[in-house]
């Protein structure tokens, strides 16, 4: 779903900067971008909010299974990536910042629909400091999720308490938003 999403929106925009003004009408090119960005805002995972998250069980990049019961007991960031995001690239310095910062007051998971050798072999280039959980495709699917990057994160007992939809672009003030979130939950 996630590479078809990819294929619509770059044909798209690579129909719309190849073309004449005068072959596309402003109407048609308006329709198509109007559809696009409802199938976007349209995402399951936005009705997450104040609910438990789903139950999952997913390989790690080592091989291991891992099981999302394991997150109880403390906040937990959950970052949806992959590797060829150019956005989801931009904030991994800022997430490796947060999860720094709370060392082990939180729990730190990034989930991707790619398989665990085309993730290793970018975390030999790039650090990211979050447990990764990878082959999600079906996670990503029941999440009704069809973008990234996304980031939530839930309480102590997976309830999710924050979900980017309307994130700040400036990545100094996402980091400020997700650390005010954190510091919220670490009160409770």
């Amino acid at each position: 779903m996630k590479t078809h999403l990819i294929l619509l929106f770059s044909t798209f925009s690579l129909t719309m900067s190849a073309q004449d003004a005068d072959s596309l009408s402003s109407i048609d090119y308006k329709e198509m971008q109007d559809k696009i960005f409802r199938l976007l805002e349209n995402q399951g995972i936005y009705e997450l909010g104040d609910k438990r998250l789903p139950s999952f069980k997913l390989m790690r990049v080592d091989g291991e299974e891992f099981d999302s019961e394991s997150l109880v007991g403390k906040p937990t960031i959950l970052n949806f990536w992959f590797t060829f995001c150019a956005p989801c690239i931009e904030e991994i310095p800022m997430l490796n910042r947060i999860q720094k910062s709370y060392a082990h007051k939180v729990n730190y998971i990034a989930i991707t629909y790619q398989d665990s050798i085309e993730i290793t072999g970018f975390l030999e280039r790039k650090a990211f400091n979050f447990t990764q959980l990878t082959d999600a495709q079906d996670f990503w699917d029941q999440l009704g999720l069809k973008t990234a990057p996304h980031t939530l994160i839930t309480d102590q007992n997976l309830i999710v308490q924050y979900i980017d939809k309307d994130r700040p672009r400036d990545l100094n003030e996402f980091e400020a938003l997700l650390r005010n979130q954190i510091e919220e939950l670490l009160k409770q």
